[in-house]
């Protein structure tokens, strides 16, 4: 390209910016001049403005370009999940720190050459207008925050004085919600763990905005945060609603999860926004319970938790006693003789203390099983028979499980 156009580009391109039409008035000279389509994007890959597509894509959208392995600025991805797109694609940075992309679909790769002499130069001029906006943004989602923060932290008492600033920010918080917080698997996320958490803000927040209307979600730490309405819906479909969220964020990230395991605990929907501090407090309780007891759905309900949430919050040397006293010889007697019989007593109470279910589980011979029982009994001078017994083991067995001992 003749340095000539070049420079005839670059002054349009920043006689735009100056009047003050955004990245839509940006992506549309940009478009105009190159004859291509033209997409901005926030570092999620949600479309931010587009221009000049016959394709199916509007802003908001989100994109996964899965690029090629030896050149980072050509990618492809797909649209409704049936065209392919090929495109340019050049990241937009702030102070070195990836803002945004700039991508412009093309027919094939041959264009490429073209496009390479002026690529980053639009990047870069993007970028000016990214970050106005980013001030912009930063300054409201701050006040947001302290708002949702102070919402979940019981620091304002006024109902009317909730409803009012949530009406600024456009939530209706007259409607029935629930808190909902995911977490990657680890507590302490490092610097690609909270890249990755951005983008599943993003994405939570997109599925949201689609089903919902305006999400009410910030990000904590390693915590993404999501007040969700309910309505009247029944509990079943309450519940529904927060697994397939959870199924529709793991697969829209799964290329970026890998290995990574994102997790979700769901407190009790409340009427009042004044106890929406409650449900925060649950959906915290829920997942720590969740980890620790290796739910294999990655999504735990307060109200599911039975006694388990009275067993988190209970003196936990009192636990490790109640445990002792229960199964404690068991164990002794486990390790000791290099036995498994507190498995099969596990197995046993699992399996609703029936004889041919627990034998099928163990790959025992009911003769075996009953053998191993017995021997249950003797150790524990007990009765598995009887129900208190029963319910005794149950909650020893619980607290084993949340590692209380």
């Amino acid at each position: 390209m003749e340095s000539s156009v070049l420079l005839e580009l670059q002054t349009e391109l920043l006689a735009e910016l100056a009047s003050g039409n955004g990245l839509k008035g940006l992506t549309q000279r940009m478009s105009l001049f190159l004859q291509k389509p033209v997409l901005v994007t926030d570092p999620a890959y949600r479309i931010l403005a587009c221009y000049g597509s016959s394709l199916n894509i509007v802003e908001g959208m989100l994109i996964s370009p899965c690029f090629e392995e030896n050149n980072p600025q050509r990618c492809r991805f797909a649209i409704a999940s049936e065209h392919i797109q090929t495109a340019c694609i050049y990241d937009i940075y702030i102070q070195r720190k990836r803002q945004g992309s700039l991508i412009i679909p093309v027919e094939n790769f041959s264009e490429d050459e073209e496009l390479k002499q002026i690529g980053g130069q639009l990047a870069l001029l993007c970028a000016v207008e990214f970050n106005k906006n980013n001030s912009l943004k930063t300054m409201q989602r701050h006040y947001q925050d302290a708002f949702i923060y102070d919402l979940l932290y019981s620091n304002i008492d006024s109902l009317a004085d909730i409803l009012l600033k949530a009406e600024i920010w456009g939530w209706d918080l007259n409607r029935p919600h629930r808190v909902a917080v995911f977490r990657l698997g680890s507590p302490d996320c490092n610097p690609e763990e909270k890249d990755l958490l951005v983008t599943l803000t993003a994405i939570i927040e997109d599925q949201v905005a689609q089903t919902e209307g305006k999400p009410i979600i910030m990000q904590k730490g390693e915590q993404i945060i999501l007040v969700l309405p309910t309505d009247n819906r029944k509990q079943r479909e309450q519940k529904a609603q927060i697994k397939t969220l959870k199924a529709v964020v793991d697969y829209k990230a799964e290329p970026l999860l890998g290995k990574k395991k994102l997790s979700v605990g769901a407190g009790r929907v409340y009427d009042n926004p004044t106890h929406f501090f409650r449900s925060y407090q649950e959906a915290k309780v829920a997942l720590e319970l969740e980890e620790m007891m290796d739910n294999p759905n990655n999504v735990a309900f307060f109200s599911d938790l039975g006694v388990a949430r009275i067993l988190f919050n209970h003196d936990q040397s009192e636990l490790a006693e109640f445990y002792q006293e229960t199964l404690g010889e068991l164990a002794e007697y486990d390790l000791k003789h290099s036995n498994d019989l507190l498995t099969t007593l596990e197995k046993y109470i699992a399996n609703r203390c029936e004889l041919r279910a627990t034998a099928d589980a163990l790959f025992l011979h009911p003769n075996t099983l009953r053998y191993r029982l017995k021997k249950v009994e003797e150790i524990l001078d007990t009765d598995l028979e009887n129900t208190e017994t029963k319910l005794d083991i149950m909650v020893a067995l619980k607290i084993k499980r949340l590692k209380k001992v």
